[in-house]
């Protein structure tokens, strides 16, 4: 799973996030985590977004093996 959350988003807050994190450590399947922490609920900066999707390619390449 890949977890990614804005640091400052309100309509999900990150404490939401971390939860769900630790809950998929604890039970042995961490997430790829990424936390843009000038973000709220969507990325507007432009390093955020390209780090956002520079992080889903990875990940799709990786978990679809290609």
């Amino acid at each position: 799973m890949l977890l990614i959350h804005g640091g400052k988003d309100k309509r999900a807050p990150l404490l939401q996030a971390e939860t769900m994190r630790d809950a998929l450590a604890k039970a042995g399947h961490p997430p790829e985590w990424f936390v843009a922490p000038s973000e709220a609920h969507g990325f507007y900066d432009t390093a955020n977004v390209t780090e956002f999707y520079r992080r889903l390619e990875a990940f799709l390449a990786k978990n679809l093996g290609q």
